[in-house]
């Protein structure tokens, strides 16, 4: 008797998140797609069976369905009871029936289906209105309601409304991050609460990806056949969910809250918008942005290792067929009212331009590693053209990253870093000259030259800082230096 692996994916969740620059729209969209995936499927799916579903978790479903008649049943309710709690996603779905005799990759097939469907494009149901309309002054859609903010009100469409409501009904994700310790604050819903002041004014958008996932599903698909690889993902599915979401709430813990007792905040500076999968995407003070990364990124390491020893398909000798994740991420400060689509954008840039740098060492498993790039530009570009034009100086690099959390080769680490921000902090420290070093690089490298040189006499105790003596093939980390140190 066949079954029939069923697959749904959400369509430019970060687009559909980030719309507007409005903390509650942006909380209450990433609270859509968590019940989605979490909650409307289950509530809809003919004779839910948990042992069925594959997975469930940042705009992804997988499920086995035993009957046909069932599985026609979701495929033409899911997409419209979705996109009806939340007006403007996207959602695509795909079929691919299972003969039990078949030694098949089902999950690859699926995939590939899942590829094609994404450049055909589905209805949205936000509402069309005629040229006379009224719309949206912040997303272009139309209108259906006027809402007050901050004593002015403002049109908003079937999209905005849907996430103002979520926002207030529901609160998925800080439930996977409860603590004991942050019970008595309140959840930031806006840009406001989390930059508090003129000296912390500074947002940071973090996303960080798992690595070589991919690889790690061909190489259950090579040891394990048929039916049984579906158990292999589901098991390995559900492990990688775990090491997320307790990696973030074990960074959360460790650097969030503790600068919320340390600080004696009344609202917590952190909201997270996906946390699932192997996927972490988060708004966060900018001061508390690069040390919550580094210990995500450290807990996802550690805790893989010891979850993925439970993995219960070994290899010919008895061993885990995967025994270690690591991952990437990428850190954009932006200001507050700069607009969240680009600042996620520059986010995922980074986060990209990490894997790219890490997988170029050819080690197994891919080296965790970090980016982060204060925009100040009014749009962004591409990396190439962010390095060449902001971040070059008379034939030296400013861009020096990735930060890797372990030493390779001649990389750069995040605990390096760390020191080099703690050293050019203190009080007697030549950060004022460091900054000048900088801006001569772009106009005048001989007047450069000779500061660096006086910067040496003055200040013999940071000769070694981290410059002269260590331009990197022709990079420096100072400007990285100077800018973490400036979110302080």
């Amino acid at each position: 008797m066949s079954k029939y692996l069923y697959g749904a994916n959400i369509q430019g969740i970060q687009q559909y998140i980030f719309q507007t620059n409005k903390l509650k729209e942006i909380a209450g969209g990433s609270e859509l797609i968590e019940r989605i995936c979490k909650d409307l499927f289950r509530d809809i799916c003919p004779g839910f069976n948990d042992n069925n579903l594959q997975l469930a978790a940042a705009g992804q479903v997988r499920y086995i369905f035993d009957h046909e008649i069932d599985c026609r049943a979701i495929v033409k309710l899911f997409p419209k009871q979705a996109m009806e709690l939340a007006p403007g996603v996207q959602l695509i779905q795909a079929v691919i029936t299972m003969s039990e005799d078949s030694q098949d990759d089902f999950t690859a097939k699926l995939e590939d289906k899942l590829l094609v469907k994404k450049n055909i494009q589905t209805s949205n149901l936000n509402g069309f209105g005629l040229m006379g309309v009224e719309a949206s002054r912040r997303t272009g859609g139309t209108a259906v309601e006027f809402k007050e903010y901050e004593e002015e009100k403002d049109s908003i469409d079937r999209s905005q409304k849907a996430k103002l409501e979520a926002a207030k009904n529901y609160n998925k994700l800080f439930k996977k991050l409860e603590t004991n310790e942050s019970g008595s604050g309140e959840f930031p819903f806006d840009m406001e609460d989390i930059a508090l002041d003129e000296k912390r004014n500074w947002l940071a958008i973090v996303h960080a990806d798992g690595n070589d996932l991919g690889k790690t599903i061909m190489g259950l698909s090579r040891r394990i056949n048929g039916n049984a690889l579906l158990g292999a993902i589901k098991a390995f599915s559900k492990i990688l969910d775990e090491v997320t979401v307790e990696a973030t709430k074990n960074a959360y813990q460790h650097v969030i809250v503790e600068a919320f007792k340390k600080e004696n905040l009344q609202i917590i500076p952190f909201r997270p918008v996906v946390l699932g999968g192997d996927d972490l995407t988060a708004i966060i003070r900018g001061d508390l942005a690069f040390p919550f990364t580094q210990k995500f990124i450290e807990e996802f390491e550690r805790l893989s290792e010891i979850k993925l020893k439970a993995f219960p398909y070994k290899d010919e000798e008895g061993n885990p067929i995967v025994s270690k994740l690591s991952s990437c991420a990428g850190i954009a400060y932006i200001k507050k009212n700069f607009p969240f689509h680009y600042g996620i954008h520059m986010a995922e840039i980074l986060c990209s331009e990490a894997k790219k740098d890490a997988k170029s060492l050819n080690l197994n498993p891919t080296p965790s590693c970090l980016m982060f790039h204060k925009v100040s530009a009014s749009y962004v570009e591409d990396w190439e053209a962010i390095v060449k034009k902001e971040l070059t100086g008379d034939g030296v690099s400013f861009d020096y990253g990735p930060y890797y959390l372990e030493k390779f080769e001649n990389k750069p680490t995040m605990t390096e870093l760390a020191n080099w921000v703690e050293s050019i902090s203190k009080s007697d420290a030549p950060k004022a000259p460091f900054r000048k070093w900088l801006s001569l690089m772009k106009t005048d490298k001989g007047k450069a030259g000779q500061l660096l040189t006086r910067i040496g006499k003055v200040h013999s105790k940071y000769k070694d800082f981290p410059i002269p003596n260590t331009l990197n093939k022709g990079k420096t980390p100072v400007y990285d230096i100077i800018s973490l140190s400036n979110l302080l």
